[in-house]
């Protein structure tokens, strides 16, 4: 129940965070309004909630903290607490679920870059703070946890094989990983389905 408390503050700060980037983008509190209750009324939430996939949705929550922080924050050369800020959420949010990982960093890579490209003189040092703290955070999270991912996956396939191995046991041991494409075209079966 704490968990599911937590949880679910993140996702109103997330909702209130949001509703602060597009007031602050925009300028119009309807809309701001409007895409907070819209925020909160996506279904998706209420299903990985139900399903207890609790660290997926805390992660979620955390990664629109993340982008929200982009838009709100002061990202200039003056504002080290603000390129400080968001580096620390977006590592919370890398390090709360392998899921959230490459949507965040794809989002706030994606988001740097049209800082840079479209923002005009106004966007270019927060363009390079938020690729810059995006990556930092990247690389902090896969040293301080992902790093060991490899060898847990090795070593899953000889804990888990039966005590007297089959001939079809001993083929999914020694198996090969998947090609990038391979798992890839996996991914995208499982999204489909």
């Amino acid at each position: 129940a704490l968990l599911r408390i937590v949880v679910l503050v993140a996702e109103a700060i997330a909702g209130a965070l949001l509703y602060l980037a597009v007031v602050r983008t925009w300028g119009d509190r309807l809309t701001g309004a409007a895409a907070a209750v819209l925020y909160h009324a996506a279904p998706l939430s209420y299903v990985i909630i139900g399903n207890a996939n609790l660290t997926f949705s805390f992660g979620q929550s955390i990664a629109t903290i993340a982008v929200a922080l982009a838009v709100i924050l002061r990202l200039d050369g003056r504002a080290l607490p603000g390129a400080l800020a968001l580096f620390a959420v977006t590592a919370l949010a890398f390090l709360s679920h392998v899921g959230v990982f490459p949507l965040l960093m794809l989002t706030l890579l994606a988001t740097g870059v049209l800082y840079g490209a479209r923002g005009g003189a106004e966007l270019r040092r927060p363009a390079v703070v938020v690729v810059g703290a995006s990556i930092l955070a990247a690389v902090f999270a896969v040293g301080a946890y992902y790093a060991h991912f490899p060898e847990v996956w090795r070593t899953l396939g000889r804990v888990s094989a039966p005590a007297h191995p089959t001939a079809d046991a001993a083929a999914i041991v020694n198996a090969q990983p998947l090609p990038v494409s391979g798992r890839a075209a996996r991914a995208a079966r499982i999204g489909v389905d």
